[in-house]
C-alpha cells in the first residue's frame, strides 16, 4: 500500500519565459516565510518550507561537542565522539541557529564529512548566555528565516530535565 501524496495548491505560477535563475528566485521568494509547498514550474519537484525545532537530542550533542572543543582547544571534532549510534543525524540542524559548522561545505546532496565544531554563539548558548529562536525555517538544506519564541538551553530539553546532571557528564 503506496502513501498518498497530497499535491500542493498550484496558485502560484511564474512566467517560465524568464531565465532558469531568474524563476528560481521568484520561487523561493514565494515560499520564503509561508511554509507552503509549490510543485517547481520548471521541474515538476515539490518545493517547500520545512520548520525545524531544536530539541533535547540536539542539545545533548551540543553540550558533548561543547566539553570535547575545550578539551581538544577548538579542534574539529568527529562526529562519532559528540553522538551515539542509532541517534540520528539531528545534531547536524544545529547548523541553522549557527552553533555548529561542519568541517566542509554542505548541499542538500552532500552531506558532510562528519567533522563538526562549536561556533562562538554554540558557546554562549551553552553558557546559558544568550537564547536562540525555537525553529528554522529550511528550504533546500538552508535556513532562510527562524520563527517562534527564543529559548534558552534549558528550555530546549523539557520537563525532568537537570541542565547541571548534563553538564557534569
Amino acid at each position: 500500500m503506496s502513501k498518498k501524496v497530497r499535491e500542493p495548491k498550484q496558485v502560484f505560477q511564474p512566467d517560465t519565459s524568464l531565465p532558469v535563475d531568474v524563476v528560481k528566485v521568484i520561487c523561493f521568494e514565494h515560499l520564503k516565510g509561508r511554509g507552503r509547498s509549490i510543485r517547481c514550474p520548471l521541474c515538476g519537484k515539490l518545493m517547500k518550507n520545512y520548520k525545524r525545532s531544536i530539541n533535547r537530542k540536539m542539545v545533548v550533542a551540543l553540550v558533548l561537542l561543547y566539553k570535547r572543543n575545550a578539551l581538544e582547544k577548538g579542534r574539529w571534532v568527529p562526529v562519532q565522539d559528540i553522538y551515539a549510534p542509532g541517534q540520528g543525524g539531528d545534531y547536524a540542524k544545529l547548523r541553522y541557529w549557527g552553533l555548529v559548522e561542519a568541517g566542509d561545505k554542505r548541499t542538500a546532496h552532500k552531506n558532510s564529512i562528519g567533522y563538526w565544531r562549536i561556533t562562538d554563539l554554540g558557546k554562549l548558548f551553552c553558557e546559558e548566555k544568550i537564547k536562540v529562536f525555537k525553529y528554522a525555517v529550511v528550504y533546500a538544506n538552508e535556513c532562510i528565516g527562524m520563527a517562534g519564541d527564543q529559548v534558552d538551553i534549558v528550555q530546549c530539553n523539557g520537563e525532568n530535565f537537570s541542565y547541571p546532571a548534563l553538564m557534569s557528564r
